[in-house]
């Protein structure tokens, strides 16, 4: 071997890490911004492999910085990846900005329907329309935390919806926020490293 090519390969180790630390470091700020994602949604956003990705995750539960949970959906494995310690969402409450909506109209009161399997509409007033729709409607408590209008589900529709292990997305504007429930997510309770591949 050459002079020349042992100074590549002595090379290459420090090419290796420094490359690794900045997609650790790459990976780390898509999760913080991104709580909740998966090795698919880093892996296309970032243009990196999967194993590259899941590499990433490694590290970064090596070193506290980042939680894996899983979860069947749909019958697949689903790792979800989130900031260390961070504080879970109550499963009986949405959040939605404040200024998407008229203030005007959200006063006292806010109303839910059950309108179908997969999607609740909030109002600030029972709609007449939404009554002969839904297969239950309630009052709903809520209250406005920093910038945002949070609301509190009843028991009716945590069990109609399922909605500890339910993932919510929220839309909505002026007078009528529309819930959708996308699936419904099972927790695993296994360790890191005994799970077969996922998504």
């Amino acid at each position: 071997m050459s002079s020349k090519d042992s100074k590549q390969l002595a090379g290459a180790p420090i090419i290796m890490k420094a490359r690794g630390e900045q997609t650790d470091l790459d990976v780390y700020d898509y999760v913080r911004e991104n709580t909740g994602c998966t090795v698919r949604d880093i892996s296309e956003s970032l243009e990196m492999t999967r194993g590259r990705v899941d590499g990433s995750i490694n590290r970064l539960v090596d070193s506290d910085l980042v939680e894996v949970k899983y979860f069947r959906r749909n019958n697949i494995l689903v790792k979800r990846i989130e900031p260390a310690g961070l504080q879970e969402r109550p499963f009986d409450q949405v959040m939605f900005p404040s200024s998407l909506l008229d203030a005007s109209l959200w006063k006292e009161k806010a109303y839910a329907c059950a309108i179908s399997r997969s999607s609740i509409k909030i109002a600030p007033v029972l709609k007449e329309e939404w009554k002969d729709q839904c297969a239950f409607s309630n009052e709903l408590f809520f209250q406005k935390l920093e910038g945002n209008y949070c609301f509190k589900f009843t028991d009716d529709f945590i069990k109609f919806y399922e909605m500890p292990n339910s993932e919510l997305d929220v839309s909505g504007f002026k007078d009528e926020i529309l819930v959708t429930v996308d699936s419904t997510l099972i927790p695993v309770e296994e360790s890191y490293d005994s799970l077969p591949p996922s998504e």
